[in-house]
């Protein structure tokens, strides 16, 4: 008899089911997502922004580490002295300092000025230090005196103010001198203890530091006194004493 539940029998019905494939669980579907936008011009942006500010800090570390040469004066020069050679050296300086410094490429022109002040040793050289000549001398005139220890002080520098004081009679010397450089002419007698006058160093080599050496001295003095002052000079009879601030 035939059977009227269709045409396939059970068995193949059976198999087909059994080679389809189980249906997803839904927890373990992914839902569909869009393509992620690129903008690659913000990104360059960044990318510039980050480098623009580490040049920015890195020009300002430099910046304030920045040196420049200057002039440093080595030892003492004293007001009105030509600053030598030998007393200049260059130092490094911030560029950004507020000092009013001498350029260490100018240094062949500083060897060519004078001292506007007397200048100490380890200064740092501005122009206002320096000019352009000298007036020591000017309506002065220049007597040389040779002293031995005892003599004179140490360490004597160009521009220095002194007072010239016998130390001897002087072979006879008198008159010009009236004390401390206010010389009134012929007649008046200069005697120990009272200054033969007031001068201003013009030059100095060597130095009485020691037994035996001599120091020479020029000395700028008024014309009244350059008389009297050269005689006790002549003699060895003269000594020398730096006045008040001069040292």
């Amino acid at each position: 008899m035939v059977s009227d539940r269709g045409t396939l029998p059970r068995g193949a019905v059976a198999d087909q089911q059994a080679s389809w494939a189980e249906p997803t669980a839904p927890g373990g579907r992914r839902m569909p997502s869009a393509p992620r936008e690129r903008k690659p011009a913000l990104a360059a942006v960044a990318i510039l922004l980050v480098a623009l500010g580490a040049a920015s800090a890195g020009y300002l570390v430099l910046n304030a580490g920045h040196r420049v040469g200057a002039v440093e004066i080595t030892q003492a020069v004293g007001q009105g002295q030509q600053i030598p050679a030998s007393a200049i050296k260059e130092v490094q300086i911030n560029s950004d300092t507020d000092v009013s410094y001498v350029a260490w490429q100018y240094a062949n022109r500083v060897t060519g000025v004078f001292a506007a002040v007397q200048i100490p040793a380890g200064t740092l050289l501005t122009p206002k230090m320096t000019e352009a000549t000298s007036n020591l001398t000017a309506g002065k005139v220049e007597v040389g005196l040779s002293l031995k220890p005892g003599q004179a002080p140490t360490n004597l520098l160009i521009g220095q103010t002194v007072r010239a004081f016998p130390v001897g009679t002087g072979s006879g010397c008198a008159g010009g001198g009236n004390g401390a450089g206010g010389g009134n002419g012929a007649g008046a007698t200069t005697t120990p203890g009272e200054p033969i006058t007031t001068g201003t160093i013009v030059s100095v080599s060597g130095s009485t530091t020691t037994n035996g050496s001599t120091a020479a001295v020029t000395l700028a003095v008024p014309e009244t006194d350059a008389g009297v002052l050269a005689c006790y000079a002549s003699a060895g009879d003269v000594a020398i004493a730096l006045t008040p601030g001069s040292g």
